[in-house]
């Protein structure tokens, strides 16, 4: 029988698994900082999750504000960027529902509205940045 172990329950040399190290790291950046994708990175291998194209397209457009603090499942501190400054986040929603809302008040009044109102959310955001991708500016 093979024993299988979860990347982020690993204990490393600390005594602390890599999902426990990884929440000690503070975020540095604050919702609303403006940022820019660090010249000379490759991002068409780092960010499976995204359409490489999209982030192409992102870096090559300047600079992105941060519109929501994340973290991976291992723990490691992530970013969710926009293009614009958000200041009419409800409280307690999240990024995703605040650019559905923005685009249908009702997305959640049928499948069809929703499935619209998501795909523009979608639109709107670039999920899952690492710190080392970016830079304040």
């Amino acid at each position: 029988m093979v024993d299988l172990v979860y990347v982020p329950d690993m204990i490393e040399s600390n005594g602390k698994t890599v999902r426990e190290n990884n929440m000690e790291i503070k975020h540095s950046l604050a919702i609303g900082d403006e940022v820019r994708f660090i010249e000379g990175e490759d991002f068409s291998e780092r960010y499976c999750s995204e359409d490489p194209q999209k982030i192409q397209d992102a870096v090559a457009r300047g600079t992105f504000f941060v519109a929501s603090i994340d973290r991976d499942c291992d723990g490691t501190p992530l970013y969710t960027l926009t293009l614009e400054v958000i200041t009419d986040l409800k409280e307690g929603e999240c990024i995703y529902d605040y650019y559905c809302r923005k685009f249908n008040p009702n997305f959640k009044a049928n499948e069809e509205a929703f499935i619209e109102a998501s795909n523009y959310a979608s639109g709107q955001l670039i999920n899952g940045i690492a710190e080392y991708s970016i830079e304040k500016v």
